[in-house]
């Protein structure tokens, strides 16, 4: 990130911002503490709203997220595009950042994106994902979208992301705002190993739900049979990478 576009505050000179950019790609906590005495805020951002501790956390300085944490950095702060420094550093898999973004109280289940939750999912950072759920995050917390965690590690082919989320009660029958459900994503993604893998949990709720309930020692009488019903064919899945629309969960990127 150029450190050359941050938003000049008054007092401030464009050569502590080049100082500035250099401290930052030589993790130089020192030299970024002189600067910050110099009357830089420690909230200070760029043109994409992006402050020192979204970069920090991002890039997994993790001495400079201390650092800025222990001055006062705002943890809530949000860019351009809603990403906090907890979302930031969950995309990236910055365990020592997420831990200590967390202990400065960071908002876990963020509203109206992506959580920090669904970020490590989709990318399948297993201990951050792990630290995150630990810490008390909403597995189902969904975007605006619907997507969910889950959904996001169907997307991208993380099965034991998957699995992890499941046993810790992932919803498998929540659906994103297309309708589909985290199998119905896994399926159009090609990862058969996950669909296959929801289909068998899936089943026997299926057979229970279907099956009537009977008093004690009653004897079921049996079913009659009509005509089964006419359906229509299912429409094709449309390829990846078709000129269609995109059939995938829309990641909130960050631009870098």
């Amino acid at each position: 990130m150029a450190l050359w576009l941050l938003a000049v505050p008054v007092g401030a000179s464009a050569g502590a911002y080049d100082d500035m950019l250099n401290a930052m790609k030589q993790n130089d906590t020192e030299r970024i503490m002189a600067l910050l005495q110099l009357g830089m805020d420690v909230n200070t951002s760029d043109r994409a709203g992006n402050t020192l501790l979204m970069m920090a956390a991002r890039n997994g300085q993790q001495q400079l997220v201390v650092f800025l944490l222990k001055n006062n950095a705002n943890v809530l702060s949000r860019n351009k595009y809603g990403d906090t420094a907890l979302m930031l550093a969950a995309l990236e898999g910055r365990a020592s950042a997420v831990r200590a973004l967390l202990q400065a109280g960071s908002d876990i289940d963020p509203k109206g994106g992506w959580t920090p939750l669904t970020y490590a999912a989709f990318n399948g950072h297993e201990e951050v994902l792990g630290i995150l759920l630990a810490a008390g995050a909403a597995v189902d917390a969904p975007a605006a979208n619907g997507t969910t965690a889950l959904m996001a590690a169907c997307r991208n082919g993380h099965i034991e992301i998957v699995k992890r989320l499941l046993t810790h009660g992932a919803n498998l029958a929540l659906q994103d705002q297309k309708g589909r459900t985290a199998r119905d994503i896994a399926v159009s993604s090609r990862n058969d190993d996950i669909a296959a893998v929801l289909q068998q949990l899936q089943q026997p709720q299926l057979q229970l739900q279907l099956q009537p309930s009977q008093p004690s020692g009653a004897t079921a009488e049996p079913e009659s049979r009509s005509e089964p019903e006419s359906r229509s064919e299912p429409e094709p899945e449309p390829a990846l990478g078709s000129g269609s629309e995109p059939d995938e969960i829309i990641l909130p990127v960050f631009r870098r």
